[in-house]
């Protein structure tokens, strides 16, 4: 559709999709290539939070899907003189997966969301090859 963006998550066991809004399609791609803007998105806002306070991103978790709507975890690693903490913030996937993709942390998948979304690998096969018999 126009107005939107698909988002495969490919893992060894599956392939899942995500929609979302086209405009979150084209911040997680801008996140990918390392871009910037110049005035900053909710994940550049979070990754300068977080270098602000001296956390690191550990990495993010998409953890489950309810209704279509989809779950994810930040997850935290702070060290300073006082000790270390380890956080887990709820967040929107898209937000948790632009963060991830700006600062390169590993993206886990749950066994439970894997075991709710069917297989997408198909579609993505035909969409890589260019399939003129897919259909939306």
């Amino acid at each position: 559709m126009a107005d939107s963006s698909a988002i495969f998550v490919e893992c060894p066991q599956k392939t899942f999709v995500m929609q979302t809004e086209r405009g979150i399609g084209e911040r997680l791609q801008q996140a990918q290539e390392g871009k910037r803007n110049a005035r900053p998105m909710t994940h550049e806002l979070l990754f300068d939070m977080c270098v602000a306070v001296g956390a690191k991103i550990a990495g993010v978790a998409l953890t489950d899907v309810k209704d279509g709507v989809y779950f994810s975890v930040i997850s935290l690693e702070m060290k300073n003189e006082l000790g270390e903490k380890f956080i887990e913030l709820d967040a929107r996937p898209s937000d948790a997966l632009s963060l991830a993709f700006a600062v390169r942390a590993p993206v886990l998948v749950s066994k439970k969301l894997l075991e709710r979304c069917e297989d997408a690998g198909p579609i993505l096969e035909k969409l890589r090859r260019g399939d003129p018999h897919l259909r939306a």
